[in-house]
């Protein structure tokens, strides 16, 4: 990425060398943690400074994906779970609801 004259200018991903890649994959981990973290789940991400051949970029790249992935999933769960408490929380109100309105009309008749 190269900001030129006051131009944003993106280079392709053959122009970046394993540096600057380095330093986009920190973003994205920076990110990913921040994320996460904010809804209580842990992702580690991984050391992107580590990264000295297109191979192990490549290694890291699958790890990053497969715990980002294994997150999303944790994530999903949470928010399922979420869904089933409230869900059941509603229930029990109408159910109060419903025996409270009884009771009054018993006491009614």
């Amino acid at each position: 990425m190269n900001l030129q004259d006051g131009n944003y200018q993106e280079n392709s991903i053959d122009e970046l060398t394993l540096t600057e890649i380095s330093q986009l994959m920190q973003r994205w981990i920076e990110c990913c943690v921040a994320f996460f973290r904010d809804v209580n789940i842990a992702f580690a991400g991984i050391d992107s400074s580590e990264i000295k051949t297109p191979a192990f970029l490549i290694e890291q790249l699958q790890q990053f994906i497969a715990e980002f992935l294994v997150c999303l999933h944790q994530l999903h769960q949470q928010e399922e779970e979420a869904r089933k408490a409230q869900f059941h929380n509603r229930l029990k109100l109408n159910q109060q609801v419903s025996d409270r309105s009884i009771g009054n009309l018993t006491a009614i008749f």
